[in-house]
């Protein structure tokens, strides 16, 4: 009995389409390493019977990062199916990641009758997640140095580099903000306690009385500083700007910092900086970034005797009966010109008559005789000094440049790490008269001194009358505070106009 046999041989024909035309495989591009993304690839049956298709992933890597949904099925003669895979879907990778061209993952096509695997398709898998690549300069943090006490310093910045390929969040705050407010409540409640206990044993007047004088001279006055501006950040005595920003891949962004110094010491904070998107082991809490300025008040070295009058002469005491000149005594702080030889204009030394007959008289006339010595000395002390008629000129000349002026240099250092100006008077003790120049001045009358450097300046003394003359010389720091020792140097001038003396000896002839 003849058996009829039928057969059809076909071929299995799956058209493959995928996300990008020009590229069989499936690229995610660069990604964020905290992003997920998903990409669709279509199937489609162009055979005339059903085909089924198994996804088989040979790396267990590739597995973690991948998901594929379906992961198998079947595909109708003439249909498609649209194949889902998701990159990164659960948000649990924590690393950079490069794939290029990768074939872990195989397309299977299976034959349903005989479930044979007639064809295994690789599925090339490229991607690239990154995190956040920045630089930060300076790397370690700012520093301002010194800088005068109750001023702003200048603008100083440190830039923040995006280096990736994608925008990331700039975020500026402060890096110990709990911790300090912890402290500050314990210290708030440190201080109640205090208190409490101070109001229940009492506490005597002096006490009190000490404790404001102290504080008084602990902390000087401050000046008024400007405001903190809105929409900055404050960090003790640091102000930040701006704190926030979006930095563009391949664009910088500066970061400006300003110093409010106050007191006399040093300040300092941490700063923290949170990039959206870093590595998630490069400093999980903030990046912390240091600022650091030291505030110092103005002064001088007043204390330093020695060092001020290093020219000339220091005693303990001067001794009035055997002066010397341009010496300084430290009891009485005292710096004594000592005896200076008057410049006396003419006008004011009209000479007497002198002749031989007067001087050798009788004993009656003897005081004319020395009057007439005495006025003819003024007259050649004067006629040395200045010309009839130079009297009305002399207060516009300096008195550096006046004959027989007698000079002292004082040296002032400037131990403080800030430059400091020195104003300089002097101001007549028991006043003066009116129109008439004090013979006692300072040159310059003021003068900036750099930081740990020193400079002189000249006291000048130059009588016009026979007298003595005695002054208040100050030194005063521009903004010195209220520490005696720096804040400026006081002292008395004492000086005397005299005219040199002269005596005659007539010598007797007797009668041989």
């Amino acid at each position: 009995m003849p058996v009829a046999i039928k057969g059809e041989a076909h071929d299995i024909h799956v058209d493959i389409r995928f996300p990008q035309d020009s590229l069989a495989g499936v690229d995610f591009g660069p990604l964020r390493v905290v992003d997920d993304c998903v990409k669709q690839m279509v199937l489609k049956n162009i055979a005339k019977y059903e085909v089924q298709f198994e996804f088989a992933v040979r790396s267990e890597r590739v597995k973690q990062l991948l998901r594929i949904t379906p992961e198998s099925g079947a595909v109708p003669p003439n249909k498609e199916v649209a194949i889902s895979l998701h990159w990164n879907k659960d948000l649990s990778l924590r690393q950079e990641v490069t794939l290029h061209g990768n074939t872990d993952i195989l397309l299977c096509l299976i034959e349903p009758t005989t479930d044979s695997k007639e064809q295994q398709v690789p599925i090339k898998l490229s991607a690239c997640a990154q995190f956040s690549h920045y630089a930060i300069t300076p790397a370690r943090g700012l520093h301002f140095g010194p800088n005068t006490y109750n001023t702003l310093s200048k603008r100083r910045c440190f830039e923040v580099v995006n280096l990736g390929e994608f925008p990331f969040n700039l975020r500026v705050f402060d890096m110990y903000a709990k911790q300090n407010a912890e402290a500050a409540a314990l210290k708030a409640l440190a201080e109640e306690a205090a208190a409490k206990g101070a109001a229940i044993a009492g506490k005597t007047p002096g006490q009190k009385a000490v404790t404001t004088a102290v504080a008084v001279v602990a902390a000087p006055a401050a000046a008024a500083l400007p405001s903190v501006a809105p929409g900055t950040l404050q960090l003790g005595q640091f102000t930040v700007d701006p704190p926030e920003a979006v930095v563009q891949p391949g664009c910088r962004q500066e970061v400006s910092v300003v110093f409010r110094a106050e007191g006399d010491c040093s300040w300092s904070a941490v700063a923290g900086l949170d990039i959206s998107e870093r590595n998630f082991t490069d400093a999980p809490e903030g990046i912390p970034y240091e600022l650091g300025g030291e505030s110092c008040i103005p002064g001088i070295d007043a204390s330093n005797i020695g060092s001020i009058f290093e020219e000339h002469v220091v005693l303990n005491n001067l001794d009035p009966f055997k002066p010397i000149n341009c010496s300084f005594g430290l009891r009485d702080k005292v710096f004594n010109f000592g005896t200076v030889i008057a410049q006396l204009d003419a006008n004011d030394a009209a000479p007497a008559p002198f002749d031989g007959t007067s001087a050798a008289g009788s004993k009656g006339d003897k005081k004319p005789a020395k009057a007439a010595a005495k006025g003819s000395a003024r007259a050649s002390i004067s006629g040395l000094s200045s010309a009839p008629g130079t009297a009305g000129t002399s207060a516009s000349v300096s008195l550096l440049d006046e004959l027989g002026v007698v000079k002292a240099n004082l040296k002032f250092i400037n131990p403080i790490k800030v430059p400091c100006t020195v104003n300089f008077n002097i101001k007549p003790r028991g006043g003066s008269q009116p129109g008439v120049r004090f013979p006692m001045e300072v040159f310059p009358s003021s003068i900036v001194i750099p930081p740990h450097e020193y400079r002189h300046v000249t006291l000048a003394f130059c009588p016009k009358a026979i007298q003595q003359y005695s002054a208040t010389f100050e030194a005063s720091v521009v903004g010195g505070g209220a520490d005696l020792a720096t804040a400026g140097f006081v002292c008395e001038l004492r000086g005397e106009g005299t005219l040199p003396s002269l005596s005659f000896q007539v010598r007797s002839t007797r009668l041989q």
